[in-house]
């Protein structure tokens, strides 16, 4: 086994490198990496060179009843953050949070939905805020709503970064970001704020017939 072992973890990963991205392959040899990698070697001597022998065997390992087996990041793990969450956040917040995506196939824990709006990450204005607290800056938030604050994003749209929402963070132009978006204007002197943008705001707000949960606050 290659990275940092652990008596107390009973999870081992599989490098997958065709993952988009591919974290376990990134940080498999990086000093002090939680990450217990399965010994390539183990494949080669089972499986050889034949592909399609290699991807049965993983498939194996991986669904097994009670595998312990992944290639994504464990996060949580017996009512507990794992030493993967505490890594990947020292080492970078947004392959943590790719880690968070990646494990949103399943339903996302309490401890995630409380700890991922807390995280400290950077605003596309160099500031770094709370995520819970910003917007994923898409063509129409930018457009529609620009003095939000906007977490600094690789390929800012609603098709990588929707699930954001599941955590507080702005995902699409909704009440609430038009709400946030008159606040910050309320801020502003009045010579710079854009009268007819206020009124393309209320009109926004009087079409909306009815809110969802999710524009609730």
């Amino acid at each position: 086994m290659s990275g940092q072992f652990s008596r107390s973890r009973s999870h081992i990963y599989l490098v997958d490198r065709t993952a988009e991205p591919a974290l376990i392959d990134k940080y498999k040899d990086t000093p002090g990496s939680p990450f217990t990698i399965l010994n390539p070697e183990y494949e080669r001597v089972i499986c050889g060179n034949k592909e399609e022998m290699v991807e049965n065997f993983r498939n194996w390992l991986l669904n097994g009843r009670r595998s312990s087996f992944r290639t994504v990041p464990l996060l949580v793990s017996q009512g507990e953050l794992t030493p993967e969450w505490k890594f990947l956040r020292k080492a970078d917040k947004i392959d943590l949070l790719y880690a968070v995506r990646a494990n949103q196939a399943h339903r996302a824990s309490p401890l995630l939905v409380k700890a991922v709006p807390e995280l400290r990450i950077k605003c596309t204005d160099g500031v770094t805020r709370t995520l819970g607290l910003l917007a994923v800056p898409t063509e129409k938030l930018l457009r529609e709503c620009p003095h939000l604050h906007f977490v600094e994003l690789p390929n800012a749209t609603r098709e990588d970064w929707g699930f954001l929402s599941i955590f507080g963070v702005l995902t699409k132009c909704n009440t609430t970001a038009r709400i946030r978006e008159l606040k910050a204007l309320s801020g502003l002197p009045a010579a710079q704020v854009n009268r007819e943008a206020i009124h393309a705001i209320y009109d926004a707000l009087s079409k909306a017939n009815t809110l969802d949960k999710e524009e609730i606050m």
